[in-house]
């Protein structure tokens, strides 16, 4: 029973990298786990805009 719930959980997580929406939320985890040195040009430009806040809010 293990395996196969194991089986189908790597399917499912296979089928999911491939959902836009689930593409665009992991590089943005990933671009706020890096921290603030990674973040692209928008996000600068964003923080300069407001310094006073960090994430440009």
């Amino acid at each position: 029973m293990m395996k196969i719930m194991a089986t189908l959980e790597d399917q499912f997580a296979k089928e999911l990298r491939h959902c836009p929406l689930v593409e665009k939320t992991a590089r943005r985890l990933d671009d706020h786990r890096r921290g603030p040195e990674s973040d692209d040009d928008a996000q600068i430009e964003k923080r300069t805009q407001n310094p006073s806040s960090p994430y440009g809010h």
